[in-house]
């Protein structure tokens, strides 16, 4: 039985590789008539047979069996691919790009590029990395601590084959062009597994493929070390018994490790908590039922909560609101149970203005909003250089000669004891009448951004980044001069001489 779920597992494999080089070149086929094909390549007559037998016919391009042998064999592939309706030059490209990488293991030749970019993205503390179709070929970019530099570039034949394999590991539609999809998988670096979120976008010269990683190294912080500055109000939401609580941001601000870290303060032996995450379950929690969703075969986060409602839960755990049945379904549960959900958003009351535009009538938060969380992040000066980004003996070693090296967390948190105070929330945002300069009765994330400023662990370049005229507004009001409070290499570089 070893050898047939080797032998089954490899006919894989090759299949789907079979696919993507396939769509590569403009050839689009099924995985099931991919399997049956990697089954010939093999030796039986289809898949079917490959898994009725028990004998083992190792790898069809053992490159150790001698000339005339992989002569015959090769024959054999082509006279396969040929079968299919390829021609002899495309069939002998897709062998020719199809290469052993020992131990009967077979890899496409361009399977390199993207190990070498994802394991050096993850090595530099990468946030994503962006491909996209440029011209007669593609470049990649890549974001670390919000900055964008170009890093690679290579050939269309190059970003077909890269891009085809970031979607296949993601699972998801190798055929599909027209429509942007996301996914997810992990890759093992330093002895650890690193969790990567794909998301693919049509454009005009192709489709462009953004890849997430979450940060390996984030390990498992409790609330309190993550630097919320009113965890007391967030702990009052997640204290109740029922009710909606949000976590606020926009992607890459930490709301995923914000969300664990509630999660493992929940009394996971006394209550039944399940959790549904994008794509694969990253971190592993003791004592909570956690599954994934999985856009491919339909089963997204609204189908989530309508199964976690038939295992009589306490408190369900939403990786994202993000589309208008699982708004309806989160909304529903939570009038009889603890919901804790993220949303795409930038402010405490612009969550009222998401879950509107989701569908949710505002006065039906009245009842059930418990707690709204926003976070965000900005990038700290460099302490060695004093965000000069310059030593005597050049460029700053730790920070790359930007100034900056790592970041803080801003935010903002209110809790709601009583329908009366949703409702001036929600008053906020629905009526006019009500000025937006109208301070709110909760520290903003500007306000405590400003004061970081002043204490020089921020910048103003920082803050205008982030907050835009928002923040232009608060120092005119503070009567602030954001130019004494600008990053020391931008300084440097107005002196003269």
């Amino acid at each position: 039985m070893r050898f047939l779920l080797s032998d089954t597992a490899r006919a894989r494999r090759l299949a789907r590789l079979l696919q993507r080089e396939l769509a590569a070149l403009g050839r689009p086929a099924g995985l099931s008539a991919c399997l049956d094909t990697a089954a010939r390549l093999y030796g039986y007559a289809s898949l079917v047979d490959l898994k009725a037998s028990l004998v083992p016919v190792g790898s069809p391009f053992d490159e150790a069996a001698g000339p005339e042998i992989a002569a015959a064999r090769r024959a054999r592939h082509l006279a396969v691919l040929q079968g299919i309706g390829l021609d002899a030059g495309t069939a002998a490209t897709i062998l020719d790009r199809i290469r052993p990488t020992g131990r009967g293991r077979i890899r496409s030749a361009h399977d390199a590029v993207l190990a070498h970019l994802l394991a050096r993205a993850v090595r530099e503390g990468v946030s994503d990395l962006d491909v996209a179709p440029q011209g007669e070929g593609y470049a990649v970019r890549f974001t670390r601590l919000f900055e964008r530099r170009l890093v690679h570039t290579g050939s269309r034949g190059e970003y077909e084959a890269v891009l085809l394999q970031l979607k296949d590991r993601a699972r998801m539609d190798l055929r599909e062009t027209q429509l942007g999809r996301d996914g997810g998988f992990q890759i093992a670096h330093d002895g650890a597994w690193v969790d990567l979120r794909v998301a693919t976008l049509p454009t005009a010269g192709g489709e462009r493929a953004i890849v997430r990683i979450l940060d390996p190294n984030r390990g498992r912080p409790r609330l309190d070390q993550l630097g919320i500055l009113r965890v007391p109000e967030w702990r009052r939401g997640l204290a109740r018994k029922n009710g909606l609580c949000l976590i606020g941001g926009t992607p890459g601000s930490g709301r995923a490790t914000t969300l664990n870290a509630s999660v493992r303060e929940l009394d996971r032996f006394g209550k039944k908590i399940y959790a549904a995450e994008d794509h694969h379950v990253g971190d592993r929690i003791p004592f909570v039922g956690q599954v994934s969703t999985d856009a491919a075969v339909g089963y997204g986060f609204a189908q989530a909560i309508r199964d976690f409602m038939r295992a009589d839960p306490d408190v369900m755990i939403l990786g994202e609101i993000r589309d208008e049945d699982t708004a309806r379904n989160a909304l529903r549960a939570a009038s009889d149970h603890l919901v804790v959900a993220t949303l795409h958003t930038g402010n405490i009351p612009s969550a009222v203005s998401r879950l509107r535009d989701l569908g949710v009538a505002p006065d039906a938060l009245r009842p059930i909003l418990r707690a709204v969380l926003v976070q965000t992040f900005v990038k700290v000066v460099c302490t060695t250089c004093a965000g000069h980004g310059r030593e005597e003996t050049g460029p700053c070693p730790s920070c790359d000669g930007t100034g900056y090296a790592g970041r803080t967390l801003l935010s903002e948190c209110a809790s709601f004891a009583t329908a009366d105070d949703v409702g001036r929330l929600v008053a906020r945002v629905e009526d006019w009448r009500i000025p937006v300069q109208t301070p709110v009765p909760w520290p903003e994330m500007v306000d405590e951004g400003i004061a970081k400023m002043r204490a020089g662990i921020t910048t103003s370049d920082e803050m205008r980044r982030v907050f835009g005229s928002l923040f232009a507004e608060r120092c005119a009001a503070l009567g602030l001069d954001p130019a004494a409070y600008a990053l020391a290499r931008s300084r440097d570089a107005l002196r003269p001489g």
